[in-house]
């Protein structure tokens, strides 16, 4: 299915610039839960990097878990107006590649689908 046109209705600016990838089978030490984004949690990897991981790509035992596939957290700054082209949703959020190449997660609720 080729990626869906959206319209960025509010400004985004990324979280953080090099957080933690994780690839299937990759441990993780888990934190705390997001009050926000309640489907994710905090979590480190043994280089010492952390990120905000989506709870559905983990196998979570206790304070450690598996990631279950490949996951890049690395968000997309975009700004009200931006046209962005997104394919995969996960836990309210998008990944879109925006004109100028540039990819990464946005919120679901920052987007709405270009008619046109």
């Amino acid at each position: 299915m080729p990626p869906r046109p959206y319209n960025v209705i509010e400004d985004w600016t990324r979280s953080y610039d090099s957080p933690l990838v994780v690839i299937s089978g990759q441990q993780v030490e888990v934190g705390v839960r997001d009050s926000d984004w309640p489907g994710f949690l905090w979590c480190r990897g043994a280089d010492g990097k952390e990120a905000w991981l989506p709870e559905v790509i983990l196998a979570v035992t206790g304070e450690t878990a598996t990631a279950l596939r490949d996951y890049d957290p690395i968000e997309l700054t975009a700004a009200a107006g931006d046209r962005v082209f997104g394919d995969e949703a996960l836990a309210g959020w998008i990944w879109c590649r925006n004109q100028a190449g540039a990819e990464g997660w946005l919120p679901a609720r920052l987007l709405e689908a270009h008619n046109g």
